[in-house]
C-alpha cells in the first residue's frame, strides 16, 4: 500500500508538472505573440536581402548560415504574399524560443526552495519588451541562442541534478550543440575549446588520481558534439554547393584598429600602407568595424590577407594605446553597463525598416509604436532611466556573477559556463557590440542566478 501511494503521488506530481509546463508556455507564447502583432509580421534584419537572394539564386554562402538561409527561405517562398511566409516564420520561430524557455523554468522549478524567483523569471521571460522583441527577430542569432540555452540547461542537469537520465541528457547535448552551430559558426569554435579544456581537467585530474566520471563522460560527449557539428555543417554546404565565406568576415579586430590608427597617430608612410587596404579609413566608427571592414577588396583580398594581417601587427604594435582603445571601443558594449551596445538605433527593433520583401504592417499600431519610441536607444541614451536593463552588458554581468556563485560552491560549478563564456570570447573579435548577439545571456540570467542560488555548496548528484 505504501509502495502505491508513492507511485499516484509520483503520477500526481508529473501530470502537475506537464499542466504547470503547458500553462507556463501558453502565457509566455500569447504574451509574446501580443508583440509579434505589434511588430508584424516580426522585425526584419539587414541579413534578410543577402539571404533571400541567396535563396532564389540557389547561391549560398557561408558568411550567412545556410540552415538559417532555407529555413527563411522556405518560408518566403511559399506564399504569394511574402508577409504571410515571414509571420508563419517568426511564429515557428517563437515555438522553439518559447519552448526553450520553458524547459529551463522546469528544471528552476525543481530546483528551487523558493518559488518567488521561479515566478519572477516567468514575468521577465513573458513580459520584459527586451526578451519578445528579440523573440520575433528575424536573425540567426535568436535560434542561436535557444539551441545554445537548452545546451547550458542540459549540460547543468547532466552535472548537478540526480534525477537526470544520463545517456538521454548527453544525447540531448549532442543535438543541442550541433543545432546550435547550424546557426552560427562561433558554436563550434566554442565547443571545440570546451572540449580541450574539459580534456585538461580530465588530464589533470588522472595525474592526481582524483577524475570525475560524469566530466570524462561530459569530455566525450562534447568532443563528439563537435566532430557531429563539423561533418553536419560540411554535409549541408555540399547539398546545397554552398561556396565558403571570405576572410574579410574575421577581419573586424585588425580593421578597427588600423582605421584607428589612422585618424589619430599614424605616420604619413602608415597612412601610405593603411590605404592599401582600406579605401577610406577616415569613415572608422569607434562601435562598429561594418563600415571599415566592408571597404577591404573582396576580390583580391585572400590573396592579400597575410600582408595584410603582418601589416596591422606592425603597426599595431608601434601604437599599442590606440589599439587597445580600438578593440575596447569595439567591445565596449559588452561589458560597460551604461554603454548602449550597437543595434539598438539601428538593427534591434528595426520596426519602420523591413527587407526582404516584407512590409511593415503592425496590428496593434500603438503598442508599436510605443516600443519603438521606448526601447529604441538613439544618440540621447543615457538620459533613458532603464538604460541598464536594455544593456546586454548588464545581463552578461549577472551571468558571471552566477558563475562565480557556482565556482565558490566548487565541484565543477565552472563546467555548464564554458560554453557560453566562450561564445563571449568569439564575439570579442567581432564587427562589434551588437545587441542580438547578447540573446544568449539575456535568456540565461535569470536561470543561472536562480540555478546558482540555489545548488549547495559542494552539491554534485
Amino acid at each position: 500500500m505504501h509502495i502505491e501511494e508513492i507511485l499516484l503521488n509520483n503520477n500526481k506530481a508529473k501530470k502537475y508538472d506537464i499542466i504547470r509546463n503547458i500553462c507556463t508556455f501558453l502565457f509566455i507564447f500569447m504574451c509574446h505573440f501580443v508583440t509579434f502583432f505589434s511588430v508584424f509580421p516580426g522585425i526584419c534584419y539587414y541579413d534578410l536581402n543577402e539571404q533571400i537572394n541567396q535563396y532564389i539564386l540557389r547561391e549560398f554562402c557561408t558568411n550567412h548560415p545556410i540552415i538559417h538561409t532555407l529555413f527563411e527561405g522556405f518560408f518566403y517562398s511559399q506564399f504569394e504574399n511574402h508577409n504571410t511566409g515571414y509571420a508563419f516564420a517568426t511564429i515557428i520561430q517563437l515555438l522553439i524560443v518559447d519552448g526553450a524557455m520553458v524547459y529551463a523554468l522546469s528544471f528552476l522549478w525543481k530546483k528551487l526552495g523558493k518559488k518567488w524567483l521561479y515566478y519572477l523569471a516567468i514575468v521577465f521571460y513573458a513580459m520584459w519588451p527586451l526578451n519578445s522583441l528579440l523573440a520575433v527577430s528575424h536573425t540567426k542569432d535568436i535560434l542561436f541562442s535557444a539551441f545554445a540555452f537548452l545546451l547550458f540547461i542540459d549540460i547543468y542537469r547532466y552535472m548537478f541534478d540526480e534525477g537526470v537520465k544520463t545517456k538521454w541528457c548527453m544525447a540531448r547535448i549532442v543535438a543541442w550543440s550541433v543545432c546550435a552551430s547550424f546557426f552560427r559558426n562561433n558554436a563550434i569554435y566554442a565547443t571545440a575549446v570546451m572540449a580541450v579544456v574539459l580534456l585538461i581537467v580530465v588530464f589533470v585530474g588522472y595525474k592526481r588520481h582524483n577524475s570525475d566520471k560524469k566530466t570524462v563522460q561530459l569530455t566525450v560527449t562534447i568532443a563528439v558534439s563537435c566532430v557531429v557539428a563539423i561533418m553536419a555543417g560540411k554535409l549541408v554546404v555540399f547539398a546545397t554547393d554552398g561556396a565558403a565565406g571570405t576572410n574579410q568576415e574575421m577581419m573586424s579586430v585588425p580593421c578597427q584598429i588600423m582605421a584607428r590608427i589612422y585618424n589619430t597617430t599614424a605616420t604619413d608612410e602608415e597612412k601610405e600602407i593603411i590605404t592599401q587596404y582600406i579605401e577610406e579609413p577616415a569613415e572608422y566608427e569607434y562601435y562598429l568595424s561594418d563600415g571599415i571592414k566592408k571597404q577591404l577588396p573582396f576580390s583580391t583580398f585572400d590573396s592579400k590577407c597575410k600582408h595584410f594581417l603582418l601589416d596591422s601587427t606592425i603597426i599595431a604594435l608601434h601604437h599599442p594605446i590606440q589599439s587597445i582603445e580600438a578593440v575596447w571601443f569595439n567591445v565596449q558594449g559588452f561589458f560597460d553597463p551604461f554603454h548602449m551596445p550597437y543595434g539598438y538605433e539601428h538593427f534591434f527593433l528595426a520596426t519602420c525598416d523591413y527587407r526582404g520583401g516584407a512590409t511593415a504592417d503592425s496590428k496593434l499600431a500603438r503598442l508599436g509604436n510605443f516600443y519603438y519610441q521606448h526601447f529604441r536607444v538613439t544618440t540621447d541614451y543615457r538620459s533613458n532611466p532603464i538604460i541598464i536593463l536594455l544593456n546586454i552588458g548588464f545581463y552578461i554581468w549577472l551571468v558571471i556573477v552566477a558563475m562565480i556563485i557556482d565556482i565558490r560552491k566548487g565541484n565543477g560549478g565552472i563546467i555548464p559556463y564554458l560554453f557560453p563564456m566562450l561564445y563571449l570570447g568569439t564575439l570579442l573579435l567581432g564587427p562589434g557590440a551588437i545587441a542580438r548577439y547578447g540573446y544568449l545571456f539575456i535568456m540565461m540570467a535569470p536561470i543561472a542566478m536562480g540555478l546558482a542560488i540555489s545548488r549547495k555548496s559542494g552539491d554534485k548528484d
